[in-house]
């Protein structure tokens, strides 16, 4: 007789009516007929199963206890209360038992800033769970010993706990020490099976190699024992981080997210945490956008916050870790997960705070300034941090304002760039490496837009509206170097262009010029964009200017011949696309807003929430014809668009 192996992947109605389900989606056969919701979400228990019989709920007689809804609760203040008073009488810690359940015991133990942590043994059976939140509890707020099993609702926003990594680093840097618990949480998920298969294939991992093995990997437990921790992981590395380079995986099979940031996750959980998160909430608004239910996700990504900015303090307080690349780049991931999802706590300025003081430790030699090379951000660990930290710095820099009150403000960095990145252009343009696949642009063109910067912020933080005429002289030079530079470089592609490449028809070499040839686009509405926040911000031509409108005609034009919809090369301009479309006030310009509309659309589409924040900016711009940096002001609105 054929052994009946029961499926445990049905969707919700059919396990709750327990009928067998055919497993099909995104609709059962079953709900499809009789018309339900078919919903295929699990809902996660953390720590075991609650009590269902009540008459177990009536047994309990520990003190400063209670079930609701078959939850086991401690009310805290009372339990802590009393432990504190008899610790006085006696250093030794003391149980509470109560002989009647059965050798069932509870103990509570207060641990340092604000961190609970429960154990329980029932019937020899050991749990541990650490649920508790790092926001302060009220008197009568009780700690659950099990996660209550509720679904948020769809549009939830998941935000993290008030920790600004910024105001932490200074108050480590200020006191020399720390007296903050740094244990990293633990959490017993039950029920789980393994996703072991999805997870190998997702890090491209050949297990037949010569003392290769899961257990030399050192696979975090939270990818082995949950398959949707595994899915989310599986989604960030293929989706996520695909997303936020311009260049398209089938030609840029390096991206140092997806490479890199996973394997430094392998043995970091602040990362680790932080872009499970990351996967899970994205997903989540892309179902969310399309319609389908995905109800559980926040409550997972609000316990995974936790765990990251619990584990982050550690690295923070740890000398040794502090500065590691894992470190910078969960700082970052963190930046860049706040911008991503227009995070309405707006931590991303305090987060690119505390990676500048930690870059300017490691990399500035006491100079004060960050040095750009030439080595590649897929080449080494080192690189990939440092060039996505200037790319963050840089464009969170251009696509926000320092005027704004009640912030920390951000004085621009000082960038440097070796001589041999202009002697090496010309090789790398002849075999298409000159423009980089990680940011869009060339390494040139992103000092450029650093030099851009610090002129913005100098006029910005002016302490008279009268600004020096040495600063107009600099914006002036600036821009003739920067349409320069554009200028002479194009023409040099141009040519390479016929040379090598306009006779090969190959299908490989096709597929790469032409990825290739959106990435000129890229780099050159980089710069343009560049030019336009000098000509608008720093000199103060007007937008009906003819210098501005043509300026605007011609980035419009990039983008409506080089930039598809829905793409990675347009998620990674949305800086662009909200600084120019603002632009469009004059109307010889209004043809082009539908364009920007429409692009910024499709992002809100491919689950980049801030794109609505940037059409909705944009709208108000037309309709009331002010600068969006001026709105930004009167609204106290601190958002940025670097991705």
């Amino acid at each position: 007789m054929k052994k009946v192996v029961r499926s445990h992947n049905g969707c919700q109605k059919c396990k709750s009516l327990k009928k067998k389900c055919d497993e099909e989606k995104p609709e059962c056969g079953y709900c499809k007929k009789k018309g339900f919701q078919c919903d295929y979400t699990r809902t996660l228990k953390w720590g075991g199963r609650p009590f269902k019989d009540n008459r177990v709920s009536k047994k309990m007689k520990f003190e400063h206890t209670y079930v609701v809804e078959g939850i086991c609760a401690v009310d805290l203040n009372a339990a802590m209360g009393k432990q504190d008073t008899k610790a006085k009488k006696n250093k030794k810690r003391k149980v509470v038992e109560d002989k009647k359940t059965a050798g069932t015991m509870v103990h509570v133990k207060q641990e340092e800033q604000r961190m609970g942590h429960v154990e329980a043994e029932v019937s020899g059976q050991h749990m541990e769970t650490a649920l508790v939140p790092l926001s302060p509890l009220s008197p009568l707020e009780p700690l659950s010993l099990y996660m209550f099993e509720e679904s948020p609702k769809a549009d939830d926003a998941i935000e993290h706990p008030d920790l600004e990594i910024g105001t932490i680093i200074d108050r480590i840097d200020n006191s020399k020490k720390s007296t903050l618990d740094v244990n990293g949480l633990r959490t017993a998920a039950v029920g789980f099976s393994n996703g072991i298969d999805d997870l190998v294939q997702c890090l491209d991992i050949d297990l037949s190699m010569p003392n290769m093995s899961l257990a030399s990997l050192m696979i975090p437990d939270i990818l082995l024992q949950s398959p949707e921790m595994a899915e989310s992981f599986d989604f960030f590395v293929n989706q996520t981080s695909a997303l936020l380079v311009p260049a398209p995986s089938s030609i840029y099979n390096r991206n140092a997210l997806s490479n890199f940031l996973p394997r430094m996750a392998m043995s970091n959980s602040a990362l680790m945490s932080l872009l499970l998160v990351f996967g899970a909430n994205h997903k989540h608004k892309i179902l969310q956008h399309q319609g389908f239910p995905n109800r559980n996700s926040s409550l997972i990504a609000s316990d995974l916050l936790t765990k990251t900015f619990t584990n982050l303090m550690g690295q923070l307080t740890n000398a040794d870790l502090r500065n590691s690349d894992s470190t910078l780049a969960t700082i970052l991931l963190l930046a860049g997960f706040d911008i991503f999802f227009g995070d309405k706590k707006q931590k991303w300025r305090t987060h690119v705070y505390g990676a500048r003081k930690i870059m300017l430790e490691r990399f500035s030699n006491g100079s004060g300034s960050l040095m750009l090379s030439d080595n590649n951000a897929d080449s080494k660990e080192e690189n990939f941090v440092m060039r996505w930290f200037a790319y963050i710095d840089i464009i969170t820099s251009l696509s926000s304002t320092n005027a704004l009150r009640n912030i920390h403000k951000l004085a621009s960095l000082k960038y440097g760039m070796e001589t041999t990145i202009k002697e090496s252009l010309k090789k790398k343009m002849i075999v298409l490496s000159d423009i980089e696949y990680f940011t869009g642009m060339e390494i040139s063109c992103l000092w450029l837009l650093a030099e851009v910067s610090r002129l913005v912020n100098e006029k910005e933080t002016a302490d008279n509206e009268m600004f020096p005429q040495d600063l107009i002289l600099r914006a002036l030079e600036h821009d003739h170097k920067m349409t320069s530079y554009l200028r002479t470089t194009e023409i040099e592609r141009d040519e390479i262009y016929q040379m090598y490449y306009h006779s090969k028809t190959d299908a490989s070499t096709a597929e790469r010029y032409n990825a290739y040839r959106t990435l000129r686009a890229t780099n050159q509405i980089f710069v343009l964009t560049g030019v336009l926040q000098l000509k608008r911000r720093v000199l103060g031509l007007s937008p009906s200017s003819p210098i501005v409108k043509d300026l605007l005609r011609k980035i419009s034009n990039l983008v409506d011949t080089w930039i598809t919809f829905g793409s990675s090369a347009e998620t990674c301009i949305i800086f662009c696309l909200f600084s120019c479309g603002c632009e469009l006030v004059d109307p010889e310009l209004y043809q082009y807003r539908s364009l920007f509309q429409q692009h910024l659309r499709s992002q809100v589409q491919k689950g980049v929430s801030s794109a609505h924040q940037a059409q909705s900016i944009m709208e108000e711009c037309w309709e009331t014809n002010k600068q969006w940096w001026d709105i930004f002001k009167e609204k106290n609105l601190d958002i940025t668009f670097a991705l």
